[in-house]
């Protein structure tokens, strides 16, 4: 009670890591078909997402920007 459980991404922690440090900008989407068809992992967008929070991975949208400024408008 009150443990986390085990989670099937947690084998293929390496695996995910790698994937965000080859390309940065890469989506949920493009992970979720990258596992299964490398790894035969099968899970969901949101599962992943919450298994990358719980790891410390955070994904911030940068500010939009007005076509005519070069500074992000707040």
């Amino acid at each position: 009670q009150g443990r986390r459980r085990a989670s099937s991404l947690d084998a293929h922690e390496a695996f995910v890591v790698g994937l965000i440090e080859a390309r940065k900008d890469i989506t949920l989407n493009e992970m979720v078909e990258k596992l299964v068809t490398e790894r035969l992992v099968r899970i969901s967008r949101s599962a992943l997402s919450d298994w990358l929070r719980g790891h410390g991975w955070t994904f911030k949208k940068s500010p939009h920007m007005h076509w005519s400024r070069s500074v992000p408008t707040y």
